[in-house]
């Protein structure tokens, strides 16, 4: 008996080491996955040029600029066009002193280079760090540097800083004591030219991005930003022409193909607009609202609904308080017949902005086909409350009252909507059949001889 106690003893020693043998090699199988896995992540975090860009502007924030220099050169070294990278060390070299750095960072590489955008390009950088760029500029004017060079790059920043006129003052400067070099200097002519753009001089701004192009002529910005000032003029055509170039040159920008999807919704092309703003979302699919809302909104117009609601949603997934998002996806919804799946949206964009008029009204169209008239009612006396000319809003609102034999009613939206439309015909159509169901046909009949001449 006790040599069988002794078997089972021995037995359950045994299986109690193997289990604890079992439980040891899982956790080192599990401790070494791990590790592995975490090896591989910091390897892909480390080739990726937007993980170094935030751990150098990270760097830049605490002050500690060689940090800061190392990681963002490595952010450029993986991604050379990182454009934000690049002024975020523009920024630590200025604070190192690094002079050189302040002026190929800022000129050669950005803003000849990459950039597209004078608002991002802008607010970049905090005040202090533009500030140190320009106070580091403007105390480093020795025979050794390149003082064209630096006065170009103080004109760029005299225009983010303080505006036009203080930046065209020292392009001014440079034209009387550098004369030759202006003459050769794309840069400095699209400077100039962006200059007379925003002072909306558009003639001369036309006429310096040509002077710019004609001596740069690989370079796309310049291209770009004159097909803007083109579209500005009403020049649509000449806008395209001038952003299929911009492409030709820079395929990979994403705010040209926008910027000539709205060109070319101007000029009535509404799938080549379409084409455009899906590539500029390819190129960069967490671009800002205006791609995916006008791509929704282009899809809508050529009817193509299902891809119309696919980019709203996308639209509403990556700027979920953007209001508009909701309003046009509910309006969408609405000629979908997808009534309930419209007022939602109707009402989480009033929730965003509850002042605004369209989205009662929209909500008060979608009650109405579900046969909620009182509730579409309330709607478009909302809207009309927040918007007292709201001619839509009355002439609908006159017709529900007009079904529910509200003839009074109907007449006195009929005549705000008169006043506030006078050419309308299709108002004085109502109103005169309003008028002569009350007995008015005199007035019924004024009201149809001002129709006739109107649809004349």
């Amino acid at each position: 008996m006790s040599t069988e106690l002794e078997d089972v003893t021995r037995s359950n020693h045994s299986k109690s080491r193997f289990c604890s043998l079992h439980v040891t090699i899982h956790s080192a199988v599990l401790n070494r996955m791990q590790k592995t896995l975490e090896l591989q992540r910091k390897v892909v975090l480390e080739s990726s040029a937007e993980y170094w860009y935030e751990q150098g502007k990270e760097a830049n924030k605490i002050e500690v600029w060689d940090k800061a220099t190392f990681d963002l050169r490595q952010c450029i070294t993986i991604d050379a066009t990182h454009w934000q990278g690049i002024l975020q060390l523009t920024s630590a070299q200025a604070y190192i002193g690094n002079t050189e750095g302040t002026v190929m960072g800022l000129l050669l590489w950005t803003f000849e280079e990459y950039f597209t955008d004078w608002l991002l390009f802008n607010s970049e950088l905090s005040t202090a760090q533009w500030d140190k760029i320009k106070f580091e500029l403007e105390s480093h004017k020795s025979p050794n540097k390149d003082p064209f060079k630096v006065q170009l790059a103080l004109a760029l920043i005299q225009w983010l800083r303080f505006g036009t006129v203080s930046s065209r003052q020292v392009l001014q400067e440079m034209a009387m004591i550098y004369s030759s070099q202006v003459r050769l200097s794309a840069t400095w002519h699209r400077l100039a030219g962006t200059l007379w753009h925003y002072e909306k001089e558009y003639n001369n701004a036309i006429m310096e991005y040509s002077k710019a192009i004609a001596l740069a002529p690989q370079k796309p910005f310049a291209y770009y930003e004159r097909g803007l000032t083109k579209r500005n003029l009403d020049d649509q055509t000449g806008a395209l022409a001038d952003f299929n170039m911009a492409i030709e040159l820079g395929p990979e920008n994403a705010t040209v193909y926008l910027q000539r999807g709205m060109t070319k919704s101007k000029l009535n092309d509404t799938a080549g607009a379409v084409a455009d703003y899906t590539q500029s979302i390819i190129i960069n699919p967490k671009s800002g609202v205006l791609a995916h809302l006008l791509c929704g909104n282009a899809k809508m117009e050529l009817q193509d609904y299902g891809g119309a609601l696919a980019a709203y949603n996308v639209l509403i997934e990556l700027f979920p308080d953007y209001r508009t998002a909701y309003f046009n996806r509910g309006v969408l919804k609405r000629q979908m017949q997808d009534y309930s799946g419209a007022i939602t949206d109707f009402d989480q964009a009033i929730a965003l902005e509850p002042l605004e008029a369209k989205a009662y009204y929209s909500r008060g169209l979608a009650k109405r086909s579900l046969q909620n008239h009182e509730g579409a009612l309330a709607d478009y006396d909302h809207a009309i409350s927040l918007d007292t000319q709201y001619v839509d809003a009355y002439i609908t609102r006159a017709n529900a009252r007009r079904e529910k034999k509200d003839f009074m009613g109907a007449l006195a939206d009929y005549e705000q909507a008169a006043q506030f439309a006078p050419t309308s015909a299709s108002t004085y159509v109502c109103r005169g059949e309003i008028k002569q169901l009350l007995g008015d046909a005199r007035g019924a009949e004024l009201d149809w001889r001002i129709a006739d001449r109107l649809f004349d």
